[in-house]
């Protein structure tokens, strides 16, 4: 055999052995994982069936703490092992205990995994729980996907009487991607913004980052309606601004706003200001 081919075969014999140990390892670390999954399920599934439900709840504290603990483990590590779906599948049935408590632990954990089979069970009790708390969070949760699925769900959740959810629903649409905001979610960003709660409005106005003119005219029509608004809806809308041509009317209540007491208020203002000056630059020089 020439020198050349026995190279060759040396290469070969090298990548083979490579190859078997990195799959020898790489079976090794599924079994691992596989057996700290099922420990930490055995427990969970123990300590779940007592009688008090405040015990049940640490059940299930106890695999939130395994992924987000001092000694988190990511769950992507684990997505592969049967056993993460088995603790999914718990999870989903824990959420559906007698006791509120122990359904926003369940909420809790599964935000952690974002396990998509349970999803459809969030949506659920985004929707339908008899607990405020349990809607809210599972809102919270639902959100933690960043799915385009949720909408149905988050734009349904926006009308609820209570303002903490529909603050939830405002802040969960505006997580998914700027372009599903702009093709589906103009209306009801512009309904969160005259939502008559501050803190509803101004969770859509600081947290809208795609510019519209749909948006600018309702952020205008806040800003208009407002006589005394506060520190904080101030930088609400001076967010909300930030990136448009102003009106006359709006530009000289921005400039106002420079000599304003708050410090944080008056950068944002003159932002703001800067901001047009360099659209309307840009506007002039793209006309023939």
């Amino acid at each position: 055999m020439n020198m050349p081919a026995l190279v060759m075969r040396a290469f070969a014999l090298v990548a083979i052995a490579t190859f078997l140990a990195a799959s020898t390892g790489c079976d090794r670390n599924y079994r691992k994982k596989s057996a700290e999954l099922k420990a930490l399920l055995d427990t969970a599934q123990r300590e779940y069936s007592a009688r008090r439900w405040d015990l049940r709840k640490k059940a299930i504290a106890g695999v939130r703490a395994f992924f987000q603990g001092v000694d988190a483990r990511d769950p992507a590590q684990f997505e592969k092992t049967k056993e993460y779906r088995m603790i999914g599948d718990f999870l989903a049935t824990s959420s559906r205990d007698i006791y509120a408590s122990v359904r926003i632990e369940s909420l809790k954990a599964i935000a952690i995994l974002r396990y998509e089979p349970a999803f459809d069970r969030v949506g659920e009790m985004a929707l339908n729980d008899q607990d405020d708390n349990v809607r809210w969070q599972a809102v919270e949760t639902l959100s933690l996907y960043r799915s385009e699925k949720s909408i149905d769900i988050l734009t349904r959740t926006l009308r609820s009487d209570d303002w903490v959810i529909r603050e939830a629903s405002i802040r969960g649409m505006l997580m998914l991607d700027e372009s599903v905001q702009r093709g589906r979610l103009i209306p009801y960003i512009s309904e969160a913004i005259l939502d008559p709660n501050d803190n509803v409005s101004r969770a859509a106005l600081a947290g809208a980052a795609i510019r519209d003119q749909q948006l600018y005219k309702t952020t205008a029509d806040v800003f208009r309606a407002r006589k005394k608004p506060s520190v904080k809806m101030l930088t609400a809308l001076m967010r909300s601004l930030d990136g448009y041509i102003l009106e006359d009317d709006i530009r000289k209540k921005v400039i106002d706003l420079l000599s304003h007491k708050d410090n944080k208020v008056r950068v944002l203002a003159l932002r703001v200001l800067k901001k047009e000056k360099a659209l309307e630059k840009k506007k002039r020089e793209s006309l023939p």
